[in-house]
């Protein structure tokens, strides 16, 4: 069995009180360019419904991707200094200043599952505030009950309000992925955004250009 990852990440939201999402580095980018090119998405769950929050489970072509655990959609906090932010671009004004519209995304401290009525070969997200707090997020992938794949996720920026782009293709397809967050006296609330599923679409050993080994698979460097 094969996997390959591709990750970038990018250092703070600059500023962290702006509505927009942060331009995209050219680590981040080249990473959600390379599983682009590579996977056939089939639903994307941006936590958005317009103004309002979306909810976590939804559904996507030919199923549903139902979220179980400790995560919830999150809404900017005002202040806007705790490090989660939105990732959709697009998003209508907000309907209470007429500006740009914060957006929402979903943020936990605890481990939190999706489960896929379809099997499926490729996920991909946003993550945002691995900060000074330390966390550690893995992701895990299983199939009929059973885990075949485990994967550590990191920032090595470590900066409140930092920002990675996480995606992985699979050669087996997987019902479930675990989202595995621990920080100490669970004080350190990760974001996700923009998460998307759908089928791998390439020959996985064949290993893309700008790949190279990864433990656990083959990385985008």
């Amino acid at each position: 069995m094969a996997q390959t990852v591709y990750f970038g990440a990018q250092g703070a939201k600059s500023p962290l009180s702006s509505p927009s999402p942060p331009a995209l580095q050219t680590a981040v980018a080249a990473a959600r360019t390379a599983f682009n090119a590579v996977v056939t998405a089939l639903g994307t769950n941006t936590f958005d419904s317009g103004n309002d929050p979306g909810t976590g489970t939804f559904n996507y072509t030919g199923g549903t991707a139902t979220l179980t655990g400790g995560a919830v959609v999150g809404v900017l906090q005002s202040p806007p200094t705790l490090g989660r932010y939105n990732m959709t671009a697009g998003l209508p004004p907000d309907i209470n200043t007429g500006g740009v519209d914060p957006g929402h995304w979903l943020e936990g401290t605890t481990p939190f599952t999706y489960a896929f009525s379809l099997p499926l070969t490729a996920l991909c997200f946003f993550c945002t505030d691995f900060d000074s707090i330390p966390a550690s997020l893995s992701i895990e992938l299983w199939a009929g009950g059973s885990m075949f794949y485990s994967g550590a996720v990191s920032n090595p920026n470590g900066a409140n309000g930092n920002l990675l782009f996480w995606g992985v293709t699979s050669d087996q397809a997987f019902d479930q992925v675990r989202f595995n967050i621990s920080s100490a006296g669970n004080t350190n609330v990760l974001g996700f955004d923009t998460l998307v599923v759908g089928t791998a679409n390439a020959p996985l050993n064949f290993w893309p250009a700008g790949c190279q080994a990864w433990p656990g698979g083959v990385g985008v460097r």
